[in-house]
């Protein structure tokens, strides 16, 4: 049972909202518009958790050679799992139980694939090839300050077109869109988290946006971020893309300005555990609100 823990821990499990969720919500969407299959509906989320699980191992794992061991600020929300780090998992573990979430995300795009949704093999090599280059080197998206734009893009457009595509069989502009704003809050989410390790971040040669920006420019940075969200689901609603009643999203704003509040007067980096703690909240809440704003106006 230890073990099982240990594992559990490593895949970083409650952070898998940021992909399941916009996933579900395109499925609402689809189901909206009389395009809805329930069996291809549960293959878009169970593809997007595998390839969630598997690049939040191969994150972990590249990091292990690089900021995770001289990281002085972990905190439950980055620093990657510390399963190496702790001596609870060797790296070579790590590897092996990240590919094999990415194997079975090749056989649930392999059953797609012989059930009439023959691009899958596209969407679904995007989305590993994201998640695995993000972190790999010598590519190391994360490390070129390119990887907050592959997060938008990995838990964004192309996951909630993928997700169109796999539930309807249609290639659709619209389904792109739809990824927008959930891309967008998870890249928030990305963007806080390397606050603390932005020392190691720094000293690996990570050099993310937020490394690049340094501590002041990247709060600008992170509130931009947050207020692109919101209008993304303003324009969103007002063009069509998204049901009006969508607008419900916006009733997550009293959390944003508690993170504005945080992030614009904190002194020590584990004053952001709270802020980053209601990132990942504020991210699901959007994302849910959406989805109820969708439901809202099939009722």
């Amino acid at each position: 049972m230890r073990k099982l823990g240990v594992y559990i821990k490593a895949t970083r499990l409650p952070f898998t909202s940021a992909s399941v969720l916009p996933v579900i919500v395109t499925a609402v969407w689809c189901w909206n518009r009389g395009e809805f299959s329930f069996v291809h509906a549960i293959s878009a989320v169970l593809g997007a958790f595998f390839l969630h699980l598997g690049a939040n191992l191969m994150n972990d794992y590249y990091d292990t050679f690089g900021s995770d061991p001289i990281n002085k600020n972990p905190t439950p929300f980055s620093g990657g799992s510390r399963v190496v780090v702790n001596g609870e998992m060797s790296a070579r573990e790590v590897f092996v139980f990240a590919s094999f979430f990415y194997i079975l995300a090749g056989i649930t795009g392999i059953l797609l694939f012989f059930n009439e949704r023959k691009l899958i093999i596209l969407f679904g090599f995007a989305g590993a090839m994201l998640g695995f280059l993000y972190s790999a080197s010598p590519v190391s998206f994360m490390s070129r300050g390119m990887g907050e734009i592959v997060i938008f893009l990995a838990f964004g457009p192309l996951l909630t077109g993928g997700a169109g595509y796999v539930i309807t069989g249609k290639v659709d502009l619209i389904h792109f869109l739809i990824g927008i704003p959930p891309g967008i809050f998870t890249t928030a989410i990305l963007w806080i988290n390397q606050f603390p390790d932005i020392e190691a971040d720094s000293e690996a040669g990570k050099r993310n946006l937020v490394v690049r920006l340094g501590v002041d420019s990247a709060k600008k940075g992170y509130y931009f971020l947050i207020f692109l969200g919101f209008l993304s689901i303003i324009i969103l609603a007002l063009t069509g893309v998204y049901p009006v009643y969508t607008i419900i999203g916006l009733f997550a704003l009293p959390i944003a300005f508690k993170i504005f509040k945080i992030l614009s007067s904190f002194k020590n980096l584990k004053e952001l555990v709270p802020a980053q703690a209601m990132t990942i909240m504020l991210q699901g809440l959007v994302t849910i609100l959406v989805g109820i704003g969708v439901l809202l106006d099939k009722i």
